[in-house]
């Protein structure tokens, strides 16, 4: 790596550099595969030495840092709490920790205390709000998974998770009807 990327802790990374002259600790093959550490970071710079037999040393860095992401992205519904119309806007935070970057934001849902998640769909512009359309009246939950640029994912829900937050969602208008009308 000789520039500013963002790999996955989870891939391995090839060195690769050209050497002449070179007796040391490696072969020049030209080629090293690192497995890159677990943490996250943005400060790695890769450093390759080379060494001829009279004992002259020469070196290469990368030109800049780049950053190794780990972390998966952090997403939250916020709101709303109550919806008047079947169809209204699903507030949230997303953001990636371990900067990457937001690649993908995918809303799921569950009515009326199913524990059976339903993908509705991803936010293509990664922003808040999402627009929802209900089908029916309920109490809706919802949670969200985020995916950043280098595969980092939170986890699909499941019968166990519970909804960041609950929204009635209500458009039918309560009937009254006055009976009655005397006078004290």
């Amino acid at each position: 790596p000789n520039s500013a990327e963002t790999f996955s802790n989870t891939q391995d990374l090839r060195i690769q550099w050209n050497a002449s002259d070179i007796k040391k600790d490696l072969p020049n093959t030209g080629t090293y595969i690192w497995k890159l550490p677990a943490e996250s970071s943005e400060y790695y710079k890769v450093k390759v030495v080379a060494v001829d037999l009279a004992g002259n040393e020469s070196e290469d860095v990368s030109d800049a840092t780049f950053r190794v992401d780990g972390k998966p992205p952090v997403t939250r519904v916020t709101g709303p709490r109550e919806a008047k119309s079947p169809i209204f806007d699903v507030t949230y935070n997303a953001s990636d920790l371990g900067g990457a970057g937001l690649a993908k934001v995918q809303i799921f849902f569950q009515i009326d205390g199913d524990k059976t998640w339903h993908l509705y769909g991803e936010d293509k512009d990664l922003q808040s709000p999402f627009r929802f359309e209900a089908k029916r009246g309920g109490k809706y939950g919802f949670k969200l998974v985020g995916t950043d640029r280098v595969g980092n994912s939170e986890n699909m829900p499941d019968a166990s998770t519970r909804p960041d937050i609950w929204c009635l969602m209500d458009s039918i208008k309560p009937t009254v009807q006055l009976t009655s009308f005397k006078g004290s």
